[in-house]
């Protein structure tokens, strides 16, 4: 009865971890798909960067707005490359979470496939006990 008391319990403990899992593949992809989208924005601001160098400014106050809005622009990458730095770190830890639950449920699975083995011994034993039992009454 105690096997197969551990034996519910490793599965409910093994469900709980199934649901961190998913859990943790959704932030991966969330995180994924975040990167990508800073990428992205990155790749505009440089754009508007390399056309802000284009421009053919006449008057002096022309120049210092390009190099105003330049100036802002490379502000923005740096602004943009610390979040996809930060964001990667991030992923880094979600997929190590990831590795140390998947280690941790092919465990979980391998003992409960001992406890269900030990259960299947235990209800073999007392059938084996039982009949013993009925045939030693039936010879008295």
């Amino acid at each position: 009865m105690q096997m197969l008391r551990r034996k519910l319990v490793l599965e409910k403990v093994a469900r709980k971890s199934m649901a961190d899992a998913a859990k943790l593949r959704m932030a991966i992809s969330e995180q994924t798909k975040q990167i990508q989208g800073i990428a992205e924005l990155m790749e505009r601001v440089n754009e508007l960067k390399e056309n802000a160098k284009d421009s053919n400014c006449t008057r002096p106050t022309d120049l210092a707005a390009a190099r105003w809005y330049s100036l802002k622009l490379s502000e923005q990458l740096v602004m943009l490359q610390n979040r996809i730095e930060f964001a990667e770190k991030e992923l880094e830890d979600l997929r190590k979470m990831s590795r140390k639950n998947s280690l941790k449920n092919n465990k979980l699975d391998d003992l409960i496939k001992k406890a269900k083995t030990m259960v299947l011994v235990e209800t073999e034993r007392g059938l084996e006990k039982q009949q013993q039992f009925h045939i030693f009454q039936s010879s008295a």
